[in-house]
């Protein structure tokens, strides 16, 4: 029995990863946008990927410090505990978007409100949210598909995309509203940050806090009397770190919109499986002493029968995720998850 019991998971794990493989066409979709201009200068037949880093450095954009504007990177060598991320965020100003991008200005997605405020420039109708892509992008904002632009934007458009599934993306540019997103577990995307501001500096406020509480359920009191419009993360890595398990709590039981994307679709299966399904099993074993109300309750209750659908994210990195561990398809922001849903229908 325990013979059959194996063969049948092992048949099943092999229809799986094969059924990965065959979605493997999907990491594509980005490529043509940017490799029309990059294929002849890198391209390796045999798996139909890029070594776009060859073509940033060709190009001036690889490397580390703020001579490469947004392009910075922490360096591959002995110096990387040296860096930190987003340390241009200290800086007393901050790059406009010539200094910043370092291309071509006709390279540059250029979206000025000053101009628009003033009656200037029309406001581009941006694309409806069923047709978002990188070809729907480049469309929108007039943009080159020779740009490299997108080797960046995939982070603040990643974030765009996550706040549209979570129902907070208004899809009229001319509305606004106000909203307080923590983003969690950052690192690289910090040096992308000032990306989102560059156009929208009077619309877009960042802040890096020092005094933020921690996401366990010692802060529970404080973080229900400062309760975010939506919690996200970028590339998480869900089933790599315990810490995690205590935010997805937090998100269920104060009904905190929650968001992510992953690199893997296997782990995002992963962390549905072991770890969200199971919240009522990590809840009365890491907060034994935390009382909470029938509501609560049932919030973490609700995760043994939700669908946690896993899509991909039209909004990827171009280009497979180079000495990725994980077998199938993989990339930077690849797939998106909805840990704890917004509200419905928050517009028409």
């Amino acid at each position: 029995m325990a013979t059959t019991m194996h063969n049948a998971e092992h048949a099943e794990s092999i229809a799986e990863v094969a059924e990965r493989l065959s979605r493997g066409e999907h990491l594509d979709l980005p490529l043509p946008t940017i490799c029309i201009a990059c294929q002849k200068e890198q391209t390796s037949k045999s798996n139909r990927t890029y070594e776009l880093n060859m073509v940033r450095a060709s190009r001036g954009l690889h490397g580390s410090g703020s001579e490469f504007g947004w392009w910075t990177q922490a360096p591959c060598c002995g110096d990387h505990p040296k860096y930190m991320p987003g340390f241009q965020l200290l800086e007393e100003e901050h790059f406009g978007d010539e200094v910043g991008w370092k291309m071509a200005k006709d390279l540059i997605p250029w979206l000025d409100q000053a101009a628009f405020s003033k009656g200037l420039a029309k406001v581009p109708i941006a694309p409806p949210p069923s047709e978002q892509s990188w070809t729907k992008y480049h469309e929108w904002r007039n943009l080159p598909v020779n740009s490299l632009a997108v080797l960046l934007l995939h982070y603040p458009l990643s974030v765009y995309r996550l706040l549209h599934l979570l129902g907070l993306a208004h899809p009229a540019p001319s509305k606004k509203r106000h909203l307080k997103v923590h983003l969690l577990g950052v690192e690289e995307e910090l040096d992308c940050l000032l990306i989102t501001e560059g156009g929208w500096r009077r619309t877009i406020r960042m802040e890096l806090s020092r005094s933020a509480a921690f996401y366990d359920d010692s802060h529970l009191s404080i973080l229900l009397g400062e309760k975010p419009d939506a919690l996200l993360s970028l590339n998480t890595g869900p089933t790599q770190s315990d810490s995690w398990r205590s935010v997805f709590l937090i998100s269920r039981v104060l009904s905190i919109p929650c968001a992510i994307t992953e690199y893997s679709d296997i782990e995002l299966r992963t962390a549905v499986e072991l770890m969200l399904r199971g919240l009522h099993v990590i809840q009365a074993i890491q907060w034994p002493n935390v009382r909470l109300s029938r509501a609560e309750n049932h919030r973490i209750d609700q995760t043994r029968d939700d669908n946690f659908a896993i899509e991909v994210n039209p909004f990827m990195y171009p280009g497979p995720r180079p000495q990725s561990i994980y077998s199938g398809p993989t990339s930077l922001n690849a797939y998106t998850l909805i840990v704890t849903p917004g509200k419905p229908k928050l517009f028409p």
